[in-house]
């Protein structure tokens, strides 16, 4: 079985994950990058309000979801 570690701070996650996100947006998908604590506030926000089913629609209407740390 394949051991799967995190990457240290500065080893480039965010700039391969936001390279591979602008090629796929020129190659005419749609993407969306988002900061996960944010997403998990707006979820939370969207939840209360009685707005989690439409946040949750728009969400899965992306083609590619890019959730940094």
């Amino acid at each position: 079985m394949a051991e799967h570690r995190l990457r240290p701070t500065g080893s480039g996650k965010s700039f391969i994950a936001c390279a591979l996100g602008n090629q796929a947006a020129r190659d005419g998908h749609s993407v969306r990058y988002q900061r996960l604590s944010r997403l998990l506030d707006e979820l939370a926000m969207g939840r209360a309000k009685g707005k989690y089913a439409r946040l949750l629609a728009r969400l899965s209407k992306v083609r590619l979801l890019i959730l940094d740390d």
